[in-house]
């Protein structure tokens, strides 16, 4: 059921993108501001685990709300897609 979140200010969500197991999502707003939250165990949010980020009960890095990726601040993004990282062997 859609509510609203503090965590978007005034600001119009005009996608969003749930990963996977629901472990973390991605919402674009309008004026193509791109936020994270939810599980951030390989970086999948936008931020290195070296950054400040609290963790859960289970040790791992974790955004409990909404927080806009600064490194997407000066992007003109249009869509966005949470998914899951592969790794091949060669």
């Amino acid at each position: 059921m859609p509510r609203l979140l503090d965590a978007f200010g005034d600001k119009c969500v005009a996608q969003i993108s749930v990963g996977p197991g629901g472990y973390h999502t991605i919402a674009l707003t309008a004026d193509k501001e791109v936020f994270t939250w939810g599980h951030n165990r390989v970086g999948q949010l936008g931020y290195s685990n070296s950054d400040v980020l609290p963790r859960n009960g289970e040790g791992a890095h974790f955004l409990p709300t909404p927080r806009p990726v600064p490194g997407m601040r000066n992007c003109q993004v249009t869509h966005t897609r949470a998914g899951v990282a592969l790794a091949l062997k060669v």
